[in-house]
């Protein structure tokens, strides 16, 4: 975390012998989300934000690479092999709770790798996912997920 009162330095938000990293912050500046392998595979956490504390937690068969949705209502993460989109119904106030996560979607997405992120969630919702060439001398396609609501009623149900 860059500190920007006094002179700027970075100063280490999360700090354990596990291997944390991909962090997003909560939109309303509370929480931070970040992957950990301190289960002994990689999972979601939550946690206070700027000031550490209440770690909760949120993916039950691992996950990586979290994402809010702009109005803080959801986490988005993906399966470590790339191939279901999870969302996790959450509240973000001065306490955080976590919901039952859901399969949004599959396909033949990439997982994330190193610093990469092969997923994005838009202001408006959409999902911006890189899939997987489906032969060798093809390169990543670009895929766009529109109309995830009706996609989900779609899937299960009214």
């Amino acid at each position: 975390m860059l500190r920007r009162d006094g002179e700027p330095q970075g100063v280490p938000l999360v700090s354990t012998e596990f291997n944390e990293s991909h962090a997003a912050v909560s939109p309303d500046g509370r929480w931070i989300a970040y992957q950990s392998n301190r289960s002994g595979r990689f999972e979601i956490y939550v946690e206070r934000f700027p000031e550490p504390g209440q770690l909760e937690r949120v993916s039950t068969s691992g996950g990586s690479g979290p994402r809010w949705s702009t109005d803080g209502r959801e986490l988005f993460y993906i399966s470590q092999d790339g191939r279901q989109l999870f969302a996790v119904p959450v509240a973000t106030g001065p306490a955080f709770n976590a919901g039952t996560p859901t399969v949004l979607f599959e396909g033949d997405y990439l997982p994330v790798l190193g610093g990469d992120w092969p997923y994005d969630v838009g202001p408006d919702g959409h999902f911006f996912m890189i899939k997987r060439p489906s032969r060798p001398d093809e390169g990543p396609a670009i895929v766009v997920v529109e109309n995830r609501f009706e996609e989900l009623r779609r899937l299960v149900g009214p």
